[in-house]
């Protein structure tokens, strides 16, 4: 009886929180209704503020009503890249609903995710992962370890640790969320492909681009089944096929594919969204593998402006594009330029991501390359060991994407005479390509 008159209470206040939030939104768009607007144009931006500034006013004795809303707006603020807007608005309506709710309220999770995902990509890591923990753990209890709101948590939490370079924290975290999807939904859904697509982008991160390369080509064979061709679900496997085709010195494929994922993005977020930027860098990189240096500049210049004014100067994404700036200028023999840009993405990783991320890596190597270039070997020396170091912690000693690494610090150690440690190197290189099969460095490869 008690269990009974529970539930009907919850299903009353639901039924009152849907029909405040129904009149909410029905009164606040019909600014963009000609009868009601007096021939004012508004655009969905100038609807979104005054909905905000609404909410705050007119709902503060309606706290439920609200941090629904205000967990909405925030979202799409987030969405369309407006960070700033969107951060007081979720902090808030997550305060209201700890507050008013209990742990197993399905409102909570979220107002979790949202905060998370919004901390993740303005940087913000150290508070993203403990939000992206909570919210697992509250799924779990209330759902149970195999439900596919439980799949989406795993994913998130996984994708924070990649991000991070704990690449042994996120595999087990995406295999057991692809485990869920697979059984609940089958082997043709848009939601499987997406995680086949976050197993690509793990495995193509530890170096293993052959794993990268199937897992993205299952997840397009979905999609080709499943969705039209512009949709926006192609956009992020389109981008990162390209960029293993890249990798594997098919730039031209690798373009084709990144126009065609920038096209979506364009469409569906902007030509200023943050992830525009990401599309930029990556196309830079296609181009210098061409030997294209002019256009390669063009785009990551673009990319850095971007990403400056979408996310601030001290991102990681700004980071990138600094470092393929960096490698322009090297490869035009503009070499102090290159320097500075090596060192600025540098400086900004290590503050965005810590001492010990892979992508410290390549900065480093540019940094080594320069050195290299003036003939500075002693100087070049303690950046290709710290690039090795962090490089082997991510991929594991016999990883085959440490040649390049291994080859130039051994060239390095032999021109200092020091023969025993180049030596040791390249030992340890020639076991990796006896175990994997990979040639020597290719002779093109700008540490070569």
């Amino acid at each position: 009886m008690l269990k009974a008159r529970r539930a009907e209470t919850s299903a009353k206040q639901e039924a009152t929180l849907a029909r405040q939030t129904t009149r909410f939104l029905v009164d606040l768009f019909a600014v963009s209704d000609p009868d009601e607007s007096t021939g004012e144009t508004i655009t969905a931006r100038e609807v979104l503020d005054r909905g905000a500034e609404r909410i705050a006013q007119d709902l503060a004795d309606q706290p439920l009503t609200q941090a629904e809303l205000m967990n909405t707006i925030g979202d799409i603020y987030r969405k369309l890249g407006l960070y700033d807007r969107a951060i007081p608005i979720l902090e808030k309506a997550l305060r209201t609903r700890r507050k008013l709710l209990g742990a197993r309220d399905p409102a909570l999770p979220a107002s979790l995710t949202s905060l998370a995902t919004l901390y993740w990509t303005i940087g913000r890591y150290a508070d993203a992962e403990p939000l992206y923990r909570e919210v697992l753990e509250v799924q779990e209890a209330r759902l149970g370890p195999d439900h596919l709101d439980v799949s989406k948590c795993l994913n998130n939490l996984a994708y924070h640790y990649e991000s991070q370079g704990q690449y042994a924290r996120a595999e087990p975290l995406y295999l057991r969320s692809q485990a869920i999807r697979e059984k609940a939904l089958g082997q043709e859904h848009p939601r499987v492909a997406l995680g086949l697509h976050n197993l690509g982008m793990l495995y193509g991160d530890m170096g293993r681009t052959d794993v990268a390369q199937n897992y993205y080509e299952r997840a397009l064979a979905i999609l080709d089944k499943v969705r039209e061709p512009s949709h926006a679900d192609y956009a992020p496997t389109l981008h990162n096929l390209a960029t293993i085709y890249v990798e594997k010195g098919r730039p031209e494929d690798g373009e084709r594919l990144h126009l065609r994922a920038e096209s979506i993005w364009v469409r569906t977020l902007g030509p200023e969204h943050s992830q525009i930027g990401v599309s930029r860098k990556a196309r830079g990189d296609a181009f210098m593998k061409l030997g294209r240096y002019d256009q390669a500049e063009s785009l990551y210049s673009q990319s850095r402006l971007i990403a400056e004014r979408a996310l601030g100067p001290d991102h990681r994404n700004v980071a990138w594009a600094l470092g393929g700036l960096g490698d322009v200028s090297r490869a035009q023999g503009r070499l102090s330029e290159a320097e500075t840009h090596f060192r600025r993405a540098l400086a900004i990783v290590e503050k965005a991501l810590g001492p010990e991320h892979p992508g410290l890596a390549s900065p480093l190597e540019g940094l080594a390359s320069i050195r290299v270039d003036r003939g500075d070997y002693d100087g070049a020396r303690p950046f290709l060991d710290r690039a090795l170091r962090i490089r082997t912690t991510a991929r594991g000693a016999e990883d085959p994407g440490l040649l390049p690494d291994l080859d130039e610090y051994a060239r390095v150690l032999r021109k200092l005479g020091e023969e025993r440690e180049a030596e040791g190197l390249e030992s340890r290189a020639a076991s990796i390509r006896r175990k994997s099969g990979k040639a020597a460095t290719d002779p093109e490869d700008p540490r070569s």
